[in-house]
């Protein structure tokens, strides 16, 4: 399946501003089933300077320089063509095998080190304490089991809705809400693995779902960390293993460190953000 994807983003500045060194994250990670054929960056204001980097992640970015002069109005358009071969999320054996104890996952004391930062919780303790104890039980404490029922769990039990602002990072406040975008779901479930033992990670990019509905293109969702098999996608909102028809970003323990662009200005200016997301499928030659 090849995909053509644009997506553009502007900031109009209530004043003139300029810009100070920004970071751009719109190119896809490099992964098994995906081969990216064309990339392409469109920016105006004309930068200075684009030069592309690998943060401490392993996330393809790019640093931008631009003019110092004053604007009102800086967009960023990405065209982005990728081939998309199909693959069995579920075609993978856990080795070794995670521990288990005292209500907890655990991983070989080898790798705990280098995973902490996918295992911090933002509270110690939860409204969903008592919650995950029982699934897990439930599952016979089988970890793939116990991920399989939480994300069902969450796909048939919160609403799923589009939002571009008032976002909240609260896992209590969602689950006890029960609804939410895919930033906040996929935060909620971060913060659930996390308090069982398993490391996660959010994720940003793109999907092409029907399940997901129109506007729901520009997506985000979950990593998990299973030993043998890699960091393997979730997501929350469509309650299933992530196949090849999502298309990663940029992941991090951090969502703020996945957002598409990031930098500063000058000037006293306030913003305000307009973002489409267009994906569609290339008829491939017979």
């Amino acid at each position: 399946m090849k995909l053509n994807i644009v997506h553009t983003t502007s900031y109009i500045y209530s004043d003139s501003v300029s810009l100070l060194t920004h970071y751009l994250r719109f190119k896809p990670q490099n992964r098994s089933y995906l081969t990216l054929d064309g990339f392409e960056l469109k920016l105006s204001p004309n930068p200075m300077s684009v030069t592309e980097r690998i943060d401490a992640e392993n996330n393809p970015y790019f640093q931008v320089w631009m003019e110092p002069v004053p604007i009102k109005k800086f967009t960023v358009k990405a065209n982005i063509n990728v081939t998309l071969e199909r693959f069995d999320p579920f075609h993978f054996i856990i080795d070794p095998p995670i521990n288990f104890f005292e209500n907890q996952f655990h991983y070989s004391k080898s790798i705990e080190e280098l995973l902490k930062p996918y295992m911090s919780i933002s509270k110690q303790t939860s409204l969903f304490s008592n919650f995950l104890s029982e699934r897990i039980k439930g599952s016979d404490r089988s970890c793939i089991l116990f991920i399989t029922d939480l994300l069902r769990y969450i796909s048939k039990n919160f609403d799923y809705v589009r939002k571009d602002s008032n976002i909240t990072l609260d896992a209590d406040e969602i689950f006890k809400r029960k609804t939410g975008s895919c930033k906040e779901l996929s935060w909620m479930l971060i913060e659930m693995l996390r308090s069982t033992g398993l490391a996660a990670r959010f994720v940003s990019g793109y999907a092409y779902k029907k399940i997901l509905g129109a506007g729901h293109e520009l997506h985000a969702w979950v990593e998990v960390l299973l030993p043998g098999a890699g960091w393997i996608g979730l997501d929350p909102c469509s309650g299933l293993l992530t196949d090849e028809r999502y298309v990663p970003v940029a992941t991090s323990f951090n969502p703020s460190l996945t957002m598409p662009i990031t930098g500063a200005f000058t000037g006293a200016a306030t913003s305000k953000l307009q973002a489409s997301v267009l994906i569609e499928e290339i008829e491939e030659d017979s």
